[in-house]
């Protein structure tokens, strides 16, 4: 079992290092390229947010030494994993199945591992799924003329 505290204060912590990279990695691409934004410039703001929250949350981890004294349970643990593994799987699926598919997949996978069982739950889920999935499709490919995969 973890204290939510340690985890709390590692993630914290690492988060805190990732946005540093973010950040380096940004400013590598370049932040202002003639006068406009260059390809480092969204990299270096959201890796400076990441640095600042992470921070924030760092300290406040700190400041409050008994508050977060409860365990996280095996079954928080095991939907942590097992969404994992279904981002993992969204990833590796998304270019050969499509965008798409593999994101309305995604989320029916996502509202079975926390907590829809029943068939009329897991049909409500696909119809939500479905109708993300259309919004994404209609924002995308008709307003903003991106391909998705």
């Amino acid at each position: 079992m973890l204290r939510v505290r340690t985890l709390d204060l590692a993630v914290s912590a690492m988060l805190f290092l990732l946005g540093f990279y973010i950040i380096a990695s940004g400013i590598g691409f370049g932040v202002i390229d003639s006068g406009t934004p260059g390809a480092g410039f969204f990299p270096v703001i959201v890796g400076a947010g990441i640095v600042l929250f992470s921070g924030i949350n760092c300290l406040k981890v700190l400041r409050q030494n008994a508050m977060l004294s409860e365990i996280i349970g095996t079954t928080e643990i095991m939907r942590v994993v097992l969404t994992s593994i279904a981002l993992i799987a969204f990833c590796g699926l998304a270019s050969p199945l499509g965008m798409l598919v593999s994101g309305f997949g995604l989320m029916v996978t996502i509202a079975i591992i926390f907590g829809a069982r029943t068939p009329d739950m897991i049909g409500r889920a696909a119809l939500a799924a479905a109708v993300m999935s259309g919004v994404l499709y209609l924002i995308f490919v008709k307003f903003l003329a991106v391909a998705l995969p």
